[in-house]
């Protein structure tokens, strides 16, 4: 004897990543389920089918080795300079003594088919919510931000709304940063944006000449519980 079945499940792209395990639970024998007449006594009148259905999501991020070492440049607010816009903008600021902010971008492509959250942990010291930049001839310090960019199969689970510049947080916390890919696909352009603000800026100014250095490791979590 073969039984044949057809299991319907729910969107597996909708389902957190795990085991699910069911049992269907058959009578034999006379009356039952599974009758073959009166003559056939069973040695067991019980049959159990044990279902075992694995969700595994697949998630890749990839980067370049540029995108991983970022030079922050002097540019206008919501705007990412190039090395040469960022040297005009300094010439600018000498003439102007305007402080600009610094921002740079971190490109990454994303292939996602289920739920994740993103947070951050400092390669130097934390300044209130941000990582914190160095200077190399005092020890002064000041904070950066990172923000995210995510392509548009990708939204926050709790609202759906597009997730387009989204402050990145310090630590584990996806009651802040959920994020639920709505249809599968592959290698995706995302993008981190990092800012320096006007403030801080003057503070490094201070200190000129100097390099200031720091970093931040981007975490991508699937486990989300």
């Amino acid at each position: 004897m073969s039984i044949v079945y057809e299991l319907r499940t729910p969107d597996p792209f909708q389902l957190a990543p795990g085991d699910y395990k069911g049992t269907l639970h058959f009578t034999i024998g006379p009356g039952g389920d599974m009758d073959f007449g009166d003559r056939f006594v069973p040695s067991d009148s019980i049959l159990d089918i044990n279902f075992l259905l694995s969700v595994n999501h697949e998630f890749k991020i990839t980067t370049s080795a540029e995108d991983r070492m970022v030079a922050l440049q002097p540019c206008k607010p919501g705007q990412v300079c190039s090395a040469k816009e960022g040297e005009a903008n300094w010439e600018r600021w000498r003439v102007s003594r305007v402080t600009p902010q610094l921002t740079g971008r971190s490109n990454f492509g994303i292939t996602s088919s289920g739920d994740f959250t993103v947070y951050l942990a400092c390669m130097n010291n934390q300044i209130g919510q941000d990582c914190a930049l160095e200077s190399d001839n005092t020890a002064q310090q000041v904070p950066f931000s990172a923000f995210i960019n995510l392509p548009a199969n990708i939204v926050d689970s709790t609202t759906g709304a597009a997730i387009v510049q989204r402050r990145l947080h310090i630590g584990k916390d996806p009651a802040k940063d959920l994020f639920t890919t709505k249809s599968y696909a592959q290698n995706q352009k995302g993008s981190i944006d990092f800012l320096v603000a006007q403030h801080d800026v003057d503070t490094m100014l201070s200190t000129r000449p100097d390099t200031y250095r720091g970093g931040a490791t981007v975490i991508f979590d699937q486990n989300i519980n």
